[in-house]
């Protein structure tokens, strides 16, 4: 049955690439939104949260995002501006994106597909190494197309950021492509801070060729609903990727991180470390796939999820998957759901804090242990700050005597 935000979504459909479209659409004539049935979507239902009719984020800029980089691309309506843009030499961005770059599975992939401008591509040229982060701040888009290319032996550390839109009923869908060539180093941190009727479901795709470094770290809350596919492909030996998060939530905010992490080449190693904080009555939901190939011998890779629940209605639901074709590997994986600890309460206090300064300081300790695997300096201050401004102060009130 044909519900009325699918009709919508298919009527109002503005991508600009026909080819996409077309795919995206079929899909969505074919497989419907997602449900319970759907595995990949069994605790996140889409129709639940996004308005019959959303509209792309009105935002404003956070006007501490300047002072990070002179490094700057303003993303707007499916296109980079580039009479704004400033990029470090050897840099190179276009208005469009590689003709073999496949629209990403899935419904994600698809509302992506249905909505997207044209697309933006960075390439980080051989060998080069920019002093600074470069920053993409997305401005009014509802469906985001980035991909970049980071090519031999390049390094570069990216922050996506996506801001909040305190007033409407709105949808991101952005779709990001990372490819590094052999190598290469790139750093890619997202952060998304929503208002509460925002939705954002995106997702990111990342290959690595020989010998390259992936480091991938998102941050989210405030949002209405926040959905993150993260898809690692792991294709030459010697590479390795590490995927690290950490979802804010209070209210009815609800977070749902999906990840996905392949081991196709022997001699290859991974580190993934999830964490949510969970209050009032929001839900999150952890789900990672961690898989080695048959012949990827000597892989060492590890999966680990972690949940801090504040409130006795808050909800975590956590699905650590690991899947190993080959036998000469060393593959760990975990989750743990827990409450602050009453003993560690304890031998705070009797070091001289009070109760709710040692309630504090063990939340904060839980939330910014992930945020420690962040390698630019000026990167990881302006997550910290963002988790101080979008949960900690507000969170942290329950603790007050």
């Amino acid at each position: 049955m044909t519900t009325q935000l699918l009709e919508n979504i298919l009527t109002n459909a503005s991508a600009l690439d026909s080819t996409r479209k077309r795919i995206a659409l079929n899909y969505l004539e074919e497989n419907g939104l997602p449900n319970r049935r759907n595995e990949a979507w069994k605790y996140t239902t889409p129709e639940k949260f996004i308005a019959n009719n959303p509209s792309a984020p009105k935002v404003k800029i956070h006007p501490a995002l300047l002072d990070i980089s002179p490094y700057q691309i303003y993303f707007k309506n499916g296109a980079a501006d580039l009479s704004r843009t400033q990029l470090p030499s050897n840099v190179s961005i276009t208005n469009s994106i590689p003709s073999d770059a496949k629209t990403l599975p899935g419904f994600a992939g698809a509302l992506n597909a249905v909505n997207a401008g044209l697309g933006v591509t960075l390439t980080i040229s051989a060998r080069t190494i920019p002093d600074a982060p470069i920053l993409i701040m997305h401005e009014d888009d509802k469906a985001p197309m980035l991909f970049i290319q980071v090519e031999k032996l390049a390094k570069v550390s990216i922050l996506e950021a996506f801001s909040a839109d305190l007033e409407n009923d709105s949808l991101c869908a952005p779709a990001t492509w990372i490819n590094l060539a052999e190598g290469a180093q790139a750093e890619h941190v997202k952060t998304v801070i929503g208002g509460r009727g925002q939705v954002h479901i995106a997702t990111t795709q990342a290959t690595l060729a020989r010998d390259a470094l992936f480091d991938s770290f998102v941050f989210a809350a405030g949002s209405k609903l926040m959905r993150q596919e993260l898809q690692v492909e792991i294709k030459g030996q010697g590479a390795h990727a590490n995927a690290h998060g950490l979802f804010a939530l209070r209210g009815t905010q609800h977070a749902d991180q999906h990840v996905s992490l392949l081991h196709n080449a022997a001699h290859t190693t991974s580190q993934q470390l999830f964490k949510m904080v969970l209050d009032d009555e929001s839900r999150g939901i952890f789900t990672g796939r961690l898989e080695v190939a048959k012949d990827a011998q000597k892989v060492d890779a590890s999966q680990l999820n972690k949940n801090l629940v504040l409130s006795k209605k808050a909800h975590v639901d956590t699905r650590p998957q690991l899947m190993v074709h080959a036998d000469d590997v060393k593959c760990a994986h975990g989750a743990t759901v827990g409450q602050l600890s009453a003993e560690e309460i304890f031998y705070l206090q009797s070091r001289g804090l009070t109760q709710s300064r040692a309630q504090k300081v063990l939340c904060h300790a839980f939330a910014s242990d992930v945020v420690m695997h962040i390698k630019s300096d000026s990167l990881r201050l302006w997550v910290s700050d963002l988790l101080f401004e979008n949960f900690e102060q507000f969170a942290l009130e329950k603790f007050e005597e």
